[in-house]
Formats: structure tokens, sequence, C-alpha cells
């Protein structure tokens, strides 16, 4: 990874033919970004991002198809990019060292460098975050698990997940004080009667300064 002065943040780059080229982000997500941060010796992806981190003047003329569970890219499909497909930029993702364990948290479906759609993982299996009673305080809490310093938008629109995912999480109330998410009051890893139209999404800083937006 190439960027900021943060070893598990920064623009993916691939060798190939002696030379360094940033990822044609075509085709870019967690499924990737995850097999990304394992092969750099990090546990799982905290967002798969695009087109922050600069350019490394070269862009490769292919994107990975990663199922997530490879061990490297190198067990991944690929898929030649066309001009127009590669205009979406380089690939940039954000690693985490903790384990990936029950209570987990990640950003999925980019919508800002350091936005998506919350989700928890439990038993196995990655769900999402129920907006029901949620609002900036639980969401500082969960970037601050993910090792951001604030929360910026705290309802911030992103696609809804998968029908096949479960909504994990529901009436969350945190004081702010919290180290983790599982820390607040609510429901974790149970049954919700929310549907994946109430599924939560933030953003987080890595600037100390608060900044409420709705």
């Amino acid at each position: 990874m190439d960027g900021p002065n943060l070893a598990n943040e920064g623009r993916v780059e691939v060798y190939d033919n002696d030379q360094w080229y940033g990822l044609c982000a075509y085709n870019w997500d967690t499924h990737g970004a995850d097999v990304v941060c394992r092969q750099l010796g990090y546990s799982y992806a905290i967002i798969a991002n695009r087109n922050h981190y600069g350019s490394s003047g070269r862009t490769s003329n292919f994107s990975f198809n990663c199922t997530g569970q490879e061990r490297s890219t190198a067990d991944c499909s690929t898929t030649v990019g066309t001009s127009d497909s590669c205009l979406r930029g380089t690939a940039g993702v954000v690693c985490s060292s903790s384990p990936l364990e029950n209570g987990a948290l990640r950003l999925a479906f980019y919508v800002l460098r350091y936005g998506g759609r919350l989700e928890y993982y439990f038993n196995g299996q990655w769900g999402t975050v129920c907006d029901s009673n949620w609002d900036y305080v639980d969401a500082k809490v969960a970037c601050k698990k993910m090792g951001f310093l604030n929360a910026e938008y705290y309802k911030l629109y992103s696609p809804s997940g998968s029908s096949s995912q479960p909504i994990w999480v529901n009436n969350v109330e945190c004081t702010g004080n919290e180290m983790h998410l599982t820390d607040c009051s609510g429901t974790f890893g149970g049954t919700s009667s929310c549907t994946h139209t109430e599924d939560i999404g933030i953003s987080c800083s890595r600037n100390g300064k608060e900044i409420i937006c709705i």
C-alpha cells in the first residue's frame, strides 16, 4: 500500500512487468480488500475505497475478482478492464489488525473515504445494523472501535444490505464512554423486526474535532 503516514491505509498497488501500478478500482469491493489486507498481514478490511491517496502515475489494466476467502490476490480471478472502466480510478483500503471475531465492525459499500454501510460480525457472518434509536453518540463509539477518532455523518445514505444478510444489531444506545459498540445497550447478534431499508450508514473521521452531520 502507498498512502498517508498510516501503515494500515493507502492506495493498493500491484507489481507487474517490473513496475508498480495502482490497482484498477473496477469491481473493487470488501471481498478483494479482505484478501489484500490478509496478504499484507492484517486481519480484514474496514473499508474498500478509491481515489483518496493520490496517483502512482500508472494504473493497472486489470482488476481482481475475489470471493474474500482467498489467501492472496494470486488466487483471485482477474478482469481485464477497458480504459473507460478504469476511469473509476485506483483502489484504496483501510485494514484492521484486530482479530476478526464477534463484534468486529466494518464499512461496506464505500460511499465516502471513511463512510459506508455499517456492518457487524457475528458467528462467521457480516450483518447490518438497524437505525432504530441510532444517533451521533452511537456512531462515534462505532468509529472509535474501527480505529477512527470521531464520527462525521451518523446517518449516511448507503445501499441496503443483501436480503441474505442478517440484521444483527438493533436499538443501540451508547453514553459515549464505551470502548466497543457491544458495551452499549441494545440487541446484538439476535433477531430483529427491522428491514434492510433501515440499515444504517455512517462516516468516520481521522480528525479529533467533533463534527455532527445528519
